[in-house]
């Protein structure tokens, strides 16, 4: 079976890093971006989800077809679970316009977290039946 190409596994760090520097500037620099409050947090929020992108494709230094499989699944749950809100967000602004005050940016951090999660849980859970062997 074919991988599909995943970065370094030190791209990790590297993902963790940008994370942590958008979260901590933004908290520390909010008093000095008023004017540009909007545009300040959908950058953040840009930058957290390119974070979270090179976690979920960095690779891990025991990464093998079991592995590549259950990163494929959980993404395509991720990408339905994306689908399935883009409907229920056009369905429901249909009913009542802008209910929803969230920019698209957040909306995909919300599914790149849900994606890393779902993946350390399966990553964790089969680890540990592992060691229990």
């Amino acid at each position: 079976m074919k991988q599909f190409p995943l970065l370094p596994s030190r791209f990790k760090w590297i993902a963790l890093a940008l994370i942590l520097s958008s979260v901590l500037l933004s908290f520390a620099l909010k008093d000095y971006l008023q004017d540009y409050r909007v545009e300040a947090s959908t950058i953040s929020i840009n930058i957290i989800n390119l974070g979270l992108l090179m976690y979920f494709f960095s690779r891990r230094k025991e990464d093998d077809e079991m592995l590549a499989l259950m990163r494929l699944k959980t993404l395509a749950g991720g990408v339905l679970l994306l689908i399935i809100s883009i409907f229920i967000e056009a369905i429901w602004n249909c009913i009542e316009p802008d209910a929803f005050e969230e920019n698209t940016a957040g909306a995909v951090m919300k599914i790149m977290i849900f994606i890393n999660l779902m993946y350390e849980v399966e990553y964790r859970k089969i680890k540990n039946s592992f060691d229990a062997e």
